[in-house]
């Protein structure tokens, strides 16, 4: 009776199994997944899970950002065994690079593992790499480039990757893994049999910034960020690591920053965190350039310097009421006709070249310095009138040139590079009217934080200035929210949605001014460097950081890398699919639409009255948005099935279990 009664529970428990299998599979169709009932299917093997079906169903299947050369994607499929997966270097390339291939092959394989339980099963697969440049920095004449190609025969895949650099490369291994998904009904891991892709970045810059000044963020969530720029192929980290909010950052040389600076003495940023999250970076494809904000937002860190001897480092420290003397509280600018100050700059640069290893290209910050707050400190007026300035506006921005330029000296003292670039925010200083009084084309890069409407940038562009675009109206990834000061919404609301940000072109925006040709050179030739997407965290902290910045990075990561000629409704599908990736690996990614729409591609379209409808028979109102309409599966060619024994209808599962208990009751009776 045992005997019969315990075969019976593992009768029930198979039986049971069987009824909760997901009655649903999918089949491609006219390059659409769609859902179907397994039961209905004439065909039980016809189908496979979603994410099997979308690695080849269209022509670019779930690859994210697209790929800007020839994509060849084949429509079969290859088990593989995750365990048996080998790199081969056939160059021999000197350590440093081989250990960043090995490192980047580490992490191709752990994404296999966060894919699902390895089988043991399939074919084996050889990863040949081939890197010809052994350069182990980025920087904006990096070559991006790759090269990928995939064959199969019984027993063996082959993935080629050819890549100038090993930044390159590490892109191509990012591509290889988006043609590999775990299969749910049967337990296999599956690739595509065949693949061909040309790939490389348009733009050259393209990165996110995080203000790690206003609050503090965790070690763990900043290489989680950039593990998230890894994934979409963003190449820069932009730092903004200082503000008069705090001054986080370990300045060796003046131990007094960081005792007056950080908010706790828990929230730091020692100089071991610093050369240790660059190398976590570099391994991942990504340069962090970090920004020293001066001479403005600067103040807590540096009340330190009278007790020292130094005098005033800054004025209208925590000054009130703070709207007259700056943008927000809490207000501090640097005590620029203080010569200290110079030599303490210089001093900062030095221990920022030495902990991030830049010396091609630093931040400077250089925005929203308010005169309000010099004109309000008799010394500091004294100090001009002394000196041959007069209150006029133009001779404070001629004081603030001067003190650039002093400060750029200090810079390339400590870089030992008189080609450093310099980025500065578009200020007053970096207005068309006077920029090329002040600053150098050769030397400086205006990042541009105005609206895209601005005027600004067109004559910047015309007048030669390279410039790299995060304009407020589309990439501002803080905007939306409630006011942090006062009532109702934060000052640049509202929400920047992932459609706004994909469509945010900064060809397009030149264009407007000065026609497509001519922007189209200013992309060609590098003078549109790219962009950044900014987070300023004023509401933001470890809890909330990557639901704001993914996956709208994601949406800027495919404009910059793929710049197409498009709109957001092209790539909706695939974003989707990119942004269940990521959650998948580990990134708390926004959800972009109810689950639904993920498992019915095409369903979810905005609905526009038939007298607006611009195309015949649809109701999108969007020519490039995907037909909601579905064929006959009895009628249209169908694929998807894996060719691996995935199971039967639900029904036929169920009727198998019972049969076999019938069987076992009666042979134990």
């Amino acid at each position: 009776m045992e005997i019969k009664y315990s075969l019976l529970l593992l009768v029930f428990g198979a039986i049971t199994i069987a009824q909760s299998q997901n009655p649903y599979t999918y089949v491609c169709e006219e390059s659409t997944c769609l859902r179907k009932i397994r039961s209905t299917l004439t065909d039980p093997n016809a189908g496979s899970p979603i994410n099997i079906c979308k690695l080849n169903c269209d022509n670019l299947g779930s690859l994210w950002p697209k790929p800007t050369g020839e994509v060849s994607i084949g429509k079969e499929l290859v088990s593989i065994d995750p365990t048996k997966v080998t790199l081969v270097n056939n160059n021999d390339n000197p350590e440093p690079i081989t250990n960043l291939i090995s490192g980047a092959f580490d992490i191709f394989k752990s994404y296999l593992s966060l894919m699902g339980p390895e089988p043991n099963t399939g074919s084996s697969t050889s990863v040949v790499l081939s890197v010809s440049d052994n350069s182990t920095e980025i920087s904006l004449t990096t070559d991006e480039s790759y090269n990928l190609t995939v064959t199969s025969n019984t027993t063996t895949v082959t993935a080629t990757i050819q890549a100038v650099t090993f930044f390159g490369a590490r892109h191509g291994l990012e591509t290889l893994s988006q043609l590999i998904a775990h299969n749910d009904d049967d337990g296999s891991f599956q690739i595509v049999s065949t693949a061909t892709i040309q790939d490389k970045p348009v733009f050259k810059y393209r990165g996110v910034m995080l203000d790690t000044s206003r609050n503090y963020f965790s070690i763990e969530k900043i290489k989680r960020l950039i593990d998230g720029l890894s994934y979409n192929k963003l190449n820069i980290f932009h730092w903004h690591i200082t503000d008069s909010h705090s001054f986080p950052m370990e300045v060796q040389s003046h131990p007094n920053m960081l005792i007056y600076g950080p908010y706790s003495p828990d929230k730091i940023y020692t100089k071991e965190n610093i050369t240790y999250l660059v190398a976590y970076a570099k391994q991942r494809g990504v340069k962090i350039i970090p920004e020293l904000d001066q001479p403005a937002h600067s103040g807590n860190g540096y009340q330190w310097g009278p007790e020292a001897g130094l005098g005033d480092l800054t004025v209208c420290l925590e000054s009130e009421p703070w709207h007259e003397y700056c943008v927000e509280p809490p207000c501090g600018q640097l005590n620029i006709v203080n010569p200290n100050v110079t030599e303490l700059i210089g001093d900062i640069f030095q221990d920022m070249v030495n902990m991030f290893g830049t010396r091609d290209i630093f931040h400077m910050g250089g925005d929203e310095v308010d005169f309000r707050c010099y004109k309000s400190i008799p010394a500091f007026v004294d100090w001009m009138n002394a000196n041959g300035y007069t209150q006029d506006e133009e001779d404070y921005f001629r004081l603030w040139a001067k003190f650039q330029q002093d400060a750029l000296d200090k810079l390339t003292n400590a870089t030992g590079n008189s080609d450093t670039q310099v980025i500065l925010w578009t200020s007053g200083l970096t207005d068309p009217v006077r920029i090329e009084t002040h600053l150098d084309k050769n030397k400086y890069i205006i990042q541009i934080w105005t609206e895209g409407e601005n005027e600004i940038i067109k004559g910047l562009l015309e007048k030669g200035y390279k410039v790299i675009f995060s304009n407020v109206d589309a990439l501002y990834l803080d905007c939306g929210f409630q006011a942090w000061l006062g009532n109702g919404h934060n000052w640049c609301s509202p929400v920047k949605g992932w459609q706004t940000v994909y469509d945010n072109s900064p060809e397009a925006i030149y264009a407007k001014w000065v026609g497509a040709d001519t922007a189209a050179e200013a992309v060609s030739s590098g003078q549109i460097l790219g962009s950044a997407a900014p987070l300023w965290t004023e509401q933001v902290d470890d809890s909330a950081l990557e639901s704001r910045i993914w996956p709208r990075a994601a949406a800027h990561a495919e404009r910059l890398w793929t710049h197409p000629t498009t709109n957001y409704a092209d790539a909706e599908i695939r974003m989707v699919t990119n942004r269940y990736r990521l959650v998948t690996r580990g990134i708390d990614a926004d959800r972009l639409q109810p689950e639904f729409c993920l498992q019915n591609e095409g369903k979810c379209y905005a609905y526009r009255s038939p007298e607006v409808t611009t195309t015949t028979g649809s109701t999108t109102g969007d020519s490039t948005t995907r037909d909601s309409t579905t064929p006959d599966s009895t009628t249209s060619t169908t694929r998807g099935g894996n060719g691996n024994g995935s199971p039967k209808s639900v029904d036929f599962s169920v009727f198998v279990a019972l049969f076999a208990a019938i069987c076992i009751v009666s042979l134990t009776s």
